[in-house]
Formats: C-alpha cells, structure tokens, sequence
C-alpha cells in the first residue's frame, strides 16, 4: 500500500499527467489588437457571422423585404421609415435618380430628376407630418403621405445635405455654407431664419449632425445636437432659437478631441450615448452628459496581417461607412481593405459594454459578411415589431431592400451562412511544455449537419482540417476511425459530445476553430474542452 500510495503521489506530480482544459465563451469578444499570446481566455481571435448570448449563436439571416428591384442594377442611396399621422407608416427610398414610396409588393416614384449617384438623407419632422429629402445637390423635398414639393421660402436653403428636428425647429446643414448650421423659424418649413443672423460656424466643413439627449428625443433640457465637422465635433445647444442678442440663447460647445467624421452614417444614438467612426478610422462614444469621448473601436483595429478591422477601411470608403442601434448593437458596417461597397460588418454590444483587463472596450463581435449594405432603416414607430432593413450597395447585384437579422433564417438570400469560430491559444497549463492533445469535447444546442473543426498551434508546428459528420445521432471524425460520444440531456439542452484525435496532435498553445456553412440549420456553441497529456520536454530543446 505505501508503495502505491507512493506511486500515485508521483504520477499526480508529474508532467505527463493528464488534464481537462476549459475554453469559456469570449464574454470580452473579439480583440485584434493584442498579440496572440496575450488574449485572454474570454476573447477571442474571430467570431464570423456569431455573436455571444451565453454562447456563440449564429447571427439571424437576410431575405429581400419584397420581390421588386427599386432600379435595377442600382445601388440604394436613402432609406428611410416614415411615420405619419397618428398609425401611417411608409417606406421610402431613394435609388439612382427617382424617390420611391413602397406601395404594397411595388415601388411608386414619388419624385424624378434627381442627381444621379448622390447619398440622400431622409428624415421625419413630426410637427409638420413630413418627410424631408436632402443630397447636398438639388433643392431639398418634402414628403407628406401622398404629394411632393420642394422646400421654399424666405432663406430656405437651397441644397441641404441634411435636416433635423430639434425642439421647435427644423435644423439645416448646406453645402453652399458648409460649415455653418442653419434652421427654420418656429414650427414652419416656408421660412428660415438667415444663417448670416444665426452666425453659428463651428467648423470648416460640417458632414452631419445627431440628436444627443439620453431620451433619444428632440426637446427637453439635456436635448443636445452633436456636430461631426472635419476638423473635429460640436455639440449645439439652446432652448430659444431666435435671433441672437434678441431673443436667441443658443451655443456650440467644442468636443475634447482633435478628429471629426466624415461619416455622418456611422453617427448612432445608443443608450449609453452616441457612437460614430472618427477621420482616424476608431470608433468614438460620447456618453451623455459628457464633452469628452471615449474610443471604443480599439480592440478591432487589427495589429495582425492576416485579420482585418476597422483600421483597414480605405480612405476614400471612410465617408461611406454606416452604422445602426439595433438588438442592442451598434452594427458598423463598412468597405474592407481594397473593396469600394460595405461588405463587413463589426457589431459592438452595448447590452455587456466594458472593459476587459487591458482597458479595451467590448465586447465586439465580428467580421459579419454577406450583407453589402448602403443604408440602415430600423422600423421601431407603431406597428413595427424593431425589423431592421438595409438597401444594397453592390449595382452588380442590383438595387434591392432587404430584411436582416431575422431569427430562424439561417442564410443571406439563399447563400449559407458561413459561421467561423477561432478560441485564443490555450497553454493549457505551462506554456514550456508541449502537449499531446487526445480528445475535444464540445456543447452544442441544436446544432445538426456537417462541422469543421481545426486545431491551431501559436508556433504553426500544428495544423490540421476535420470534419465532423452527423449520423444518426453518432458523430465520427471524418475519415479516421475515432468514436463520438453523445449524450441528449433533455429536449432543447445542450448536447455533450466527444471526440478522440488519433494520433494526438502535439502542440504548445492550442486554438480551435469550428466551422459551419449550413442553410438549414440554427448554430448555437456553448464550450470546449481539451483532453492533454504534457510531455516532459520543454518546447524548446
């Protein structure tokens, strides 16, 4: 017995003991800016196409809103939806030259002649009951349910590049006065009040403008106006805005920082305060109630050749990034390096919002690809169940509205979704030694068809494809002859199932990457875990 007892003291002593390795879900997200080595076990290296929800879930899916093209082989300039009277809702869109109104499964012109290929901003004042349409090149329209008009009157201006509600008024930028911020008079759109009076011109070069009160509502004390200007941000304030010196109360208050945005559709009110995509290719949040905004888009902005973030947007792509608050993300969609459409997408889930151990912000997740998107409508007024739409930004496609984020559609207009995992490098235990890694053990929630899984060394010195194949409930390892394992802990819980790698793989740190492309089938990954035998030999010797 005492020589027994000796025995097992050594063996449990030993390197060659051995272990079970937990790989948590990445509750801190995707993290692009540290090395390899230095992720935590709660990030991680990718998460295509998924999200965490206490585990991985494959994101909802896109189908066209309906059948019709707006203009065939053109990309969508404007989407807008726009609430009217007490229950009237419609869905507006401007495609090449023509404004366009849903009217059922068709597309009714609601206005021609427009310039062709000019970004259009759309917006609802509710006063008035109207629709405003605005490119920075032709005389701005109005919209009110069923007629057009243009915008007129004393001081009107002539080619707006956006209008915004803000308490009593109608506020204007144009691009004959480009820095300068101009509005309407009290509750009119046929009068304005001279820009020269107002002589508000806080920048070189205004792009765009928010609504920024925590309420997400245009009048009340803390309803604010933030400015992206070229040389940097503005926040606009003021209750009276009449003439200054008479009757105006109104200023402009400069942000703390030094970059402005040329993005005006990636600027996103979100509960926790306005997001945008900066000159500088990051992504800024200005909480409420604060001049001073954070950088948040740090952990995506990609310090490996091999994995592409934000930093990689193009120059000339950065004006035309979008963004939208949806399901509790701010989904940045924006070009990837050498691409000229929106075909990536990285979403910040402002629900979990904090920073990890090295003072990151997230959890983001991401890349999402398949959806080239020119503009984001969030349907969120009266009879909206929160749909969210974007219009095409690929002619080559052709110039169709789509609904995505559909729950239970598992592809993007017929293409399967291609979900791609991949787990920081585990050392599973002392990061000296190499390992034999004999076995992975996964849970998974209705997670059926064929899974890819690849087993990844931070050296390279391992590297290996396998499939898992589904079976009548019996998942075997490809063409090897290994045995799952699986056990079904009741109807809708996780399913445990075990595989054996022969020969083990011998490796330092170890990385997993899943993969599913199945149109099918929802995908929801909960955990791994990794069966190691260290060996008694340093990496090194």
């Amino acid at each position: 017995m005492p020589e027994i007892t000796l025995a097992r003291d050594i063996e449990e002593s030993d390197q060659n003991v051995v272990k079970i390795h937990s790989y948590p879900s990445p509750t801190d997200g995707v993290n692009l800016n540290a090395s390899l080595v230095e992720l935590a076990e709660t990030e991680c290296i990718q998460s295509k196409n998924c999200v965490v929800r206490n585990g991985w879930v494959k994101r909802g899916g896109t189908a066209k809103y309906v059948a019709a093209e707006v203009v065939a082989d053109k990309a969508i300039l404007g989407l807008h939806r726009f609430y009217y009277n007490p229950n009237a809702s419609q869905l507006l869109v401007v495609c090449d030259t023509i404004a366009k109104r849903l009217d059922g499964t068709s597309w009714t012109n609601i206005k021609t002649g427009l310039t062709t290929a000019k970004s259009t901003r759309i917006c609802t004042w509710g006063p008035l009951q109207k629709a405003y349409f605005a490119n920075g090149y032709d005389v701005p329209h109005k919209w009110d349910g069923s007629s057009s008009s243009v915008v007129s009157g004393t001081n009107y201006p002539t080619k707006a590049i956006q209008f915004l509600p803000y308490r009593d008024r109608l506020l204007h930028i144009d691009s004959n006065k480009p820095g300068y911020l101009g509005w309407s008079k009290s509750f009119t759109d046929t009068s304005w009040e001279s820009i020269t009076n107002i002589g508000v011109r806080p920048d070189s070069q205004l792009y765009g403008m928010l609504l920024h009160a925590n309420a997400n509502v245009n009048a009340g004390e803390q309803a604010k106006v933030l400015l992206a200007g070229a040389d940097g941000m503005h926040l606009f304030s003021g209750e009276l805005l009449g003439p200054p010196f008479v009757v105006g109360n109104y200023r402009v208050d400069s942000l703390a920082i030094m970059v402005g945005c040329n993005a005006p559709r990636s600027m996103v009110w979100t509960p926790a305060g306005s997001m945008w995509l900066g000159l500088d290719r990051e992504v800024y949040l200005l909480p409420f109630n604060s001049n001073v905004p954070v950088p948040m888009g740090t952990a995506v902005r990609s310090l490996h050749h091999t994995l592409s973030g934000i930093g990689s947007i193009p120059k000339a792509q950065i004006q035309n990034a979008r963004a939208v608050y949806h399901d509790g993300f701010y989904k940045l969609a924006f070009a990837s390096s050498g691409q000229t459409t929106n075909d990536t997408q990285f979403w910040l889930d402002i629900t979990r919002l904090h920073q990890n151990k090295a003072k990151l912000w997230g959890p983001w997740y991401g890349p999402m690809k398949g959806m080239e998107t020119a503009m984001f409508a969030n349907f969120a007024g009266p009879g909206d169940a929160e749909e969210l739409l974007y219009g095409e930004h690929n002619e080559a496609t052709g110039g169709f509205v789509h609904q995505t984020a559909q729950s239970g559609v598992y592809t993007d207009n017929d293409v399967n979704i291609d979900v791609i995992i991949q787990t920081y490098f585990n050392p599973c235990g002392d990061p000296s030694f190499m390992k034999n890694v004999e076995r992975m053990e996964a849970e998974m929630l209705n997670t059926t068809g064929d899974i890819s899984l690849e087993l990844n060394d931070i050296d390279g010195l391992y590297k290996r494809n396998l499939k898992f194949i589904e079976n009548n409930n019996l998942l075997k390892w490809g063409d090897e002859a290994a045995i799952w394992n699986t056990f079904y802990w009741q109807a809708n819980k996780p399913t445990r199932r075990e595989v054996q790698v022969p020969p083990p793989a011998r490796m330092r740190r170890v990385s997993v990457i899943v993969k599913q492309n199945i149109g099918t089938d929802k995908f929801e990954l909960y955990s791994f875990k990794a069966k190691v035998h260290s060996d008694d030999v340093a990496f090194d010797t």
